[in-house]
């Protein structure tokens, strides 16, 4: 048998075939076949040791449903000193084979073993060594005919493609079963530790071939997020700048005011000391920002309109300006030194990297305290869900697994639990590497530097399968990522955001891979902006929440193709998504215009969204970009380029028609307590609206809380008119259910 699943992992990071039955392997000479049948047909697989080599090398061979050529995989045991095998045996076990080959290194002799296995239709290799003698463990890259590797957004592991083959591949080591110090793209290090001994080799070796690319994908190590569906549709606010706690309230207000509900709301700078310093050290709150009375105020406001409230907290980074700092918690690198983490240059103060055991630890001293005291329901820990699990090891010989970057994993994942037990509420976190994190966490800010490595997130290709299949089902990340590492910012402003075509970009982006609403950076508390992205992306990551993606398609000339199709073409800027619920969502971020299934218009940056009880898209009339978004208990109208809305002065002789109502102005209606509400936003001071009485019966009078009032007239054509304020909340006296 394998070694055993680290009692923290809650999954299996083996690809999943479809039906996958294998045959029992037979041992041809110094190979071994395995046959595998599944729902998407035969894979033969050989497990071919290489004597010759004289180093344990081997490799792993996959022939795809017959077909001449093959994709394999090379392995390499990387000895500390020079090895000399002096016997290789392999033998029937169970369902695999066991290879045990016997080195001579010096004086010592080494045994390294090796069980190969079919789990879930992939060839596994499971390795160990009984001397702690080997420096590394290389893999290759599937090779093979005219291969050739493509990233997926999110995905750490790239798929390779072999037209020859017929097929796709992927390779990898199991990083929740490694003794490992570190995996690059040769592999699996082992480095000294302090007392200049290196663990004991254990690997697992994945490899994995397929017609199609879903079932080579790695799956994460964890089961769903545990506060999975209570994050679900909810819009993000994240105020990442360093405001005064009255202005984050006074904006806060504004958008309560606006109609914001049902949110999370994450604070990022007020620590006791400021950002990035003093950590763990944060209470009380930050007095020249406002202190504690005021923060704990906002939360209250938040959790008044059913908003989660988390504060950015940080258990790796230590600062010995901490009031309680301990070097015995500090990680060690291989001479014993304290392992430096964060210079936060703003305060001259370098931080050193927490022992992994000791992230709980310090969260258990701090983190109730902030709950009692400033009321969150929520968290926001920083870096964890961000690094790659080996980016941070401690190599203290005299730590239990010193030299493992396990350690970092299973310390990771204990804080996650803790601060799921003590806010009784998610956890949130930075995004990045986040895959490895699937589900030990509840969301993270979906930043898309794995799998993309473009420096403008905006070309990025929406290739959605991975992020829709093996992350979405398993907790709510939400945006694109931080505005600023998505798009490069234009002379006018450092926040990216304030242009409307950026915006435009990272929403249907947003919207295609499953994504929460995001709010964020210079304009977070705009009522304008808030209620554009509840009222769009809102409504369609309410429908898609939780729902599982039963098709993905791409466009390819004048046709919807799968990713195997769409992948080698490099058509992955229009993609069609549908969902088991009936919703359909179609987004383009290509140059040119696409007509989606209803022949609606998709500019670039461009989306439409129909089923599941909504209508919401964002499209081209006439040359002219136009919003709408209609639900239970909400209905949003914007022809943007009415004169006058959204700048510049004028009002339109005519108003634009959507069929529920005609506007000339960003138009919001929305059922709030039981009643329906209505407002409008334009640069030019007022808008005027007329409603379908199909769609709203029209209220004898409209109130705004400032005491403004609108009367309502009929209009021609069964709708009823009203010309209203911009940027107030009028509530009528028609009853609603949302």
């Amino acid at each position: 048998m394998g070694p055993a699943v680290p009692a923290s992992v809650g999954g299996d990071v083996v690809p999943t075939s479809p039906g996958a039955r294998a045959a029992a392997p037979e041992i041809r000479g110094a190979s071994t076949a395995f046959d595998v049948n599944s729902a998407d047909g035969r894979i033969r697989y050989r497990l071919i040791p290489d004597p010759a080599a004289g180093d344990g090398s081997g490799t792993l061979e996959a022939i795809i449903d017959g077909k001449g050529a093959s994709l394999s995989v090379r392995y390499t045991p990387v000895w500390t000193r020079g090895a000399k095998i002096r016997s290789s045996a392999m033998r029937a076990e169970g369902d695999g084979v066991i290879l045990t080959q016997l080195f001579q290194i010096g004086g010592q002799r080494t045994t390294l073993s090796l069980r190969g296995h079919i789990v879930q239709g992939s060839l596994v290799l499971d390795v160990t060594a009984d001397r702690e003698t080997l420096a590394a463990f290389r893999v290759s890259q599937p090779r093979g005919a005219d291969v050739r590797a493509f990233n997926l957004p999110y995905s750490p592991i790239a798929v390779h493609r072999s037209a020859q083959a017929g097929g796709f591949a992927t390779a990898f080591l199991d990083w929740t079963r490694s003794a490992a110090t570190e995996m690059n793209a040769d592999g699996a290090v082992y480095r000294p530790k302090t007392d200049g001994r290196r663990n004991g080799l254990r690997e697992r070796l994945i490899f994995t071939a397929s017609e199609r690319v879903a079932p080579v994908l790695p799956n994460p190590p964890w089961s769903r997020s545990r506060f999975y569906d209570r994050v679900a549709g909810r819009l993000v606010v994240d105020v990442t700048e360093t405001l005064q706690f009255a202005e984050i309230e006074q904006k806060l207000a504004g958008l309560i005011d606006a109609g914001l509900s049902d949110c999370v709301l994450i604070v990022h700078v007020w620590q006791r000391s400021g950002y990035d310093n003093g950590l763990p050290t944060v209470l009380p709150a930050n007095e020249f920002l406002g202190g504690g009375t005021i923060l704990k105020r906002i939360g209250e406001r938040a959790r008044a309109v059913r908003c989660e409230f988390a504060l950015h907290q940080n258990y790796i980074d230590y600062y010995p300006n901490a009031l309680t700092f301990d070097e015995a918690l500090v990680a060690r690198d291989n001479v014993g030194t304290k392992q430096k983490a964060w210079f936060n240059s703003a305060v001259g103060q370098m931080s050193y990297s927490v022992r992994p055991r000791a992230f709980s630890q310090l969260a258990r001293e701090n983190a109730p305290d902030i709950k009692a005291l400033l009321g969150t329901t929520a968290s926001f820990l920083d870096v964890n869900s961000g690094f790659k699990p080996w980016e941070r090891v401690d190599m203290d010989a005299g730590e239990p697994d010193g030299g493992k970057f396990t350690s970092f994993i299973d310390g990771s994942k204990r804080l996650f639990e803790l601060m799921q037990d003590i806010e009784d509420g998610p956890v949130f976190g930075e995004g990045h590497n986040h895959f490895y994190w699937t589900g030990a966490v509840d969301g993270v800010e979906s930043e898309m530097t794995t799998g993309y490595n473009g420096d403008d997130d905006r070309k990025a290709p929406l290739w959605v399968d991975f992020n829709l299949l093996k992350i979405a089902p398993f907790q709510h990340n939400y945006g694109m990522g931080y505005y600023g590492r998505h798009t490069p910012a234009p002379t006018t402003s450092r926040d990216p955001m304030t242009l409307s075509e950026n915006r435009d970009i990272y929403r249907t982006q947003q919207i295609a891979f499953g994504h929460l609403p995001y709010r964020s950076e210079t304009l977070w508390g705009d009522q304008r902006l808030f209620i554009q992205e509840a009222a769009l992306a809102g409504t369609v990551a309410r429908a898609y929440g939780g729902v599982a993606a039963t098709e993905i398609r791409y466009r390819l000339g004048a046709r919807w193709v799968p990713l195997e199709t769409a992948l080698p073409a490099e058509a992955g800027h229009s993609v069609r998504i549908r969902y088991a619920n009936g919703l359909v969502v179609t987004a383009n971020t290509a140059d040119a215009p696409l007509a989606d299934d209803r022949a609606i218009l998709l500019p670039k940056g461009g989306w439409s969204a129909m089923g599941a009880g909504i209508e919401a898209r964002s499209a081209l009339v006439r040359d002219e970009r136009r919003d709408f978004a209609r639900a239970k208990g909400l209905l949003y109208a914007d022809p943007r380029a009415a004169p006058g809305n959204w700048s510049g002065t004028g009002r339109p002789s005519t108003l634009t028609d959507f069929g529920a109502l005609r506007t000339n102005a960003q138009s919001w209606l929305r059922c709030e307590d039981g009643q329906w509400t209505m407002r409008v936003f334009a640069a030019r001071g007022n808008a005027d609206v007329e409603v379908a009485d199909k769609v709203l019966a029209m209220p004898a009078l409209l109130r705004a809380a400032n005491g403004a009032t609108a009367k309502a007239t009929r209009a021609a054509a069964s709708y009823w008119r009203v010309r209203l304020d911009s940027g107030l909340r009028y509530t009528t006296d028609i009853r609603c259910v949302s």
